[in-house]
């Protein structure tokens, strides 16, 4: 099956959600392409205009159709606003658009007033329904996008939870972890993944270690944290490897976030049997597990008081298994081999 992904970005530099999923993706279609914003040439008004984004997925989508003769898709796979420009007629072929959350819930639950707040709720949102529009079939990463496509767009989908690497992301002896890592044997460590902004809650972050100054946080962000908070620091990790020594080095988990469309940090971190203490977003809302904490307040005393709990307790919880089996990459695969299966007959 000659499959194409139509994506914001291929920069190896971009590790964020959508990138992640891209990478799972392509163990699912070994031969598939990826045009990206890299792909096409960059045109000068895409950089300056408050269209950027969607002039960027139109970019993306007018290379594809120019170059439909060569490419030949049996599936177009479009990752949120990167299909609004293009059709099933234009692709000659099925589209599956991926949901990671949509701008609008974003926006309304995650940015504050002002242009930004703007130009994701009206703008971004207003390209991203119609991508979603355009396609064969929407694909929702959990439940609460689901709920949220059909809340702001009225458009239905099929969930396929995203998938987790869980034999990078593995229960490891913390004691060792600490030691490749360099890190104090005694010391109580939090640890943060997430970019350093209001949207992951990293003003919460600060506010909990404030008040928890005995508890050493790292913090591994892109960019690199600069936090004056004097017990938080700032670490880069480049592989999932060192990510995985880090959760398991790390006594909880502190995931603030503000708004989640799936969320991979929670699980990840559960993947290692590592403590959790999630605000109640994305995929955390269909989880009840020994070892996840949710805090649906944004106060740092009630955040406390959740690490507190998860301190408190004998032993580090064993939620590998159930990772495992809701998010294991086989079962994403099959769901969605199946699934391409389906609308392309193949």
């Amino acid at each position: 099956m000659n499959v194409i992904l139509l994506t914001a970005t291929t920069d190896p530099k971009v590790k964020a959600g959508v990138e992640t999923y891209n990478e799972y993706l392509k163990k699912v279609f070994p031969g598939m392409k990826i045009i990206s914003y890299e792909t096409v040439k960059p045109g000068a008004l895409e950089w300056f205009s408050p269209l950027k984004e969607p002039m960027k997925a139109g970019a993306v989508c007018s290379f594809l159709k120019e170059n439909i003769g060569t490419l030949k898709p049996d599936l177009v796979i479009t990752n949120g606003m990167f299909g609004w420009n293009l059709k099933e007629r234009d692709a000659g072929c099925p589209i599956i658009n991926i949901s990671h959350g949509t701008f609008a819930g974003l926006a309304d639950n995650a940015i504050k007033p002002g242009p930004e707040f703007c130009r994701t709720r009206f703008i971004y949102a207003f390209f991203e329904k119609m991508s979603a529009g355009n396609a064969s079939l929407v694909v929702s990463n959990s439940g609460l996008t689901k709920e949220l496509n059909k809340k702001y767009y009225g458009i239905g989908s099929e969930v396929i939870l995203n998938p987790v690497d869980t034999k990078t992301f593995k229960a490891r002896d913390m004691k060792k972890a600490r030691e490749k890592l360099g890190l104090d044997p005694e010391k109580t460590i939090g640890l943060f993944v997430g970019r350093p902004e209001y949207q992951k809650g990293f003003d919460l972050l600060e506010k909990i270690a404030g008040l928890r100054p005995e508890i050493g946080f790292i913090s591994i962000t892109f960019p690199k944290t600069k936090s004056t908070v004097k017990n938080i620091t700032g670490v880069s990790v480049s592989e999932r490897e060192e990510l995985a020594l880090y959760y398991a080095a790390a006594d909880f988990v502190v995931f603030p976030s503000r708004f989640e469309g799936f969320g991979f940090v929670p699980i990840e971190a559960l993947s290692c049997n590592t403590p959790v203490i999630s605000g109640n977003v994305g995929v955390v809302r269909e989880i009840r597990a020994d070892g996840l904490e949710k805090v649906s307040s944004m106060e740092a005393g009630e955040w406390c008081g959740a690490i507190d709990r998860v301190l408190g307790k004998k032993s580090r919880p064993s939620t590998a298994a159930l990772v495992a089996e809701k998010f294991g990459f086989g079962k994403f695969r099959r769901k969605f081999l199946a699934l391409a299966g389906r609308i392309t007959k193949n």
